[in-house]
């Protein structure tokens, strides 16, 4: 199949270490791997970009990413007229709203991805462009919607308001009432968007994330990983990887961390990566006396995020429930890695982690059952390499990309033959 993978995000990095680039990059790939025509449609700024060799341009050869050609919204007067009101916009700190971004993309689209047969786009807020493209081409549109951007700010305390609200609002029905198909990674999803949305279930599929089970294969060396860390080499090592978001419970894991210490005095907390609360945690850290014994890396590559992840004992995945579920991608890591997981039992990490046998389930937002969990799983080295064993095996035989490929394939011959 031609198949045009589109992403309208002003800021999007697809060379970058993110979880949306990392996501493009494996999913295009395996797509890839089947025998499918990919090319990746996206922004830089405020000019359309796309390439047909997205891994080229991940390993820095700019010259696999081209400027996409439009119409009327590429000519000079457009142009001139466009800067001076996105200046006034920002003079009067008027909100975004993508309006100038969907038409550049909606152009582009006509212009670059003729006779493709389907249209898989990432669902952003205020994405329109694929969607009109997708309307005035009629090629099937299949929308990736990997949470509810709008609820996602609301549970941030960070509401969109106002006429930036409404518009965006707006545009997601749009894209889901164009979509033919909407793929989302739990059922929980599904269902959030069955009842806020009024999405007809039978146009909704449950297409989880996924895992590079091959990148954990080559063995690195925990003990020299540990030791640029300051981690002791025997050092019984839990690890977070992942963004520091509010939904992620961390400061669940530092409060049940420090009750491990009290178990396992040797016990060391990594914690890897970054984003807006990671001042809160650190301040926690400080103020229970714990800078010893935890170690935040702030954000690292996606290859040392995996250095870091082989290198540690036991994986924790304290998420909250948001009430829509989850299905992180973090959580397919930590299973192709061969860890022993300890995770909250909430809807989205319950469905693919299965208590006792690849991973330890625990009540969300209790820090004495997370650490319950971990301490039990730190002094009982062969429970641990049981679980991990079969989480490894597990995301070998229904979590790797070709997988998701594959299934993926089978969900777009389905609906071409609508």
């Amino acid at each position: 199949m031609r198949i045009a993978y589109l992403y309208q995000a002003p800021q999007t990095e697809l060379h970058g270490n993110r979880a949306a680039a990392i996501h493009i990059h494996h999913l295009v790939r395996a797509l890839q791997q089947q025998g499918h025509h990919l090319r990746v449609f996206t922004l830089q700024g405020r000019q359309p970009v796309y390439t047909d060799d997205l891994a080229a341009y991940r390993d820095g050869q700019d010259a696999a990413l081209r400027s996409a050609r439009l119409g009327v919204s590429g000519s000079r007067p457009f142009l001139l007229l466009e800067s001076a009101l996105r200046r006034l916009q920002s003079t009067l700190r008027l909100p975004y709203l993508a309006l100038f971004d969907s038409l550049h993309f909606y152009e582009a689209c006509l212009r670059e991805l003729p006779n493709y047969d389907v249209f898989h786009e990432r669902y952003n807020l205020l994405g329109l462009g694929g969607t009109w493209a997708a309307r005035r081409t009629g090629i099937p549109l299949v929308l990736e919607v990997n949470g509810d951007m709008l609820a996602e700010y609301d549970y941030m305390r960070r509401p969109i308001r106002g006429l930036q609200r409404w518009l965006a609002t707006w545009s997601t029905r749009q894209a889901f009432n164009t979509a033919r198909m909407l793929l989302v990674p739990s059922r929980g999803l599904a269902g959030h968007l069955a009842v806020r949305w009024q999405v007809p279930r039978s146009k909704i599929a449950v297409l989880p994330n996924a895992a590079d089970v091959e990148a954990f294969v080559t063995k690195t060396d925990p003990a020299a990983v540990r030791k640029e860390l300051g981690i002791p080499a025997d050092a019984p090592t839990v690890i977070f990887v992942g963004g520091f978001y509010p939904w992620h419970g961390l400061e669940v894991l530092v409060e049940a961390f420090a009750q491990v210490r009290q178990a396992v005095p040797s016990a060391h907390l990594l914690l890897v990566g970054d984003g807006k609360i990671r001042p809160t945690i650190e301040a926690q850290v400080a103020e229970a006396g714990l800078e010893a014994a935890v170690h935040l890396t702030g954000e690292v590559t996606h290859c040392q995020a995996l250095e870091l992840l082989l290198s540690a004992d036991v994986a924790a995945a304290p998420w909250k429930d948001k009430g829509w579920g989850l299905a992180p991608l973090k959580l397919f890591e930590y299973m192709a890695a061969g860890k022993a997981i300890v995770s909250s039992r909430i809807e989205g990490v319950a469905d693919f982690i299965q208590d006792g046998e690849t991973g330890l389930l625990v009540e969300p937002d209790s820090p004495p059952a997370m650490a319950q969990a971990m301490i039990h799983l730190l002094k009982n080295p062969e429970e641990r390499a049981y679980l991990a064993a079969n989480a490894r095996r597990e995301a070998v035989e229904r979590h790797s990309w070709s997988h998701r490929a594959r299934q993926l394939t089978d969900l777009y011959q389905s609906l071409m033959e609508q």
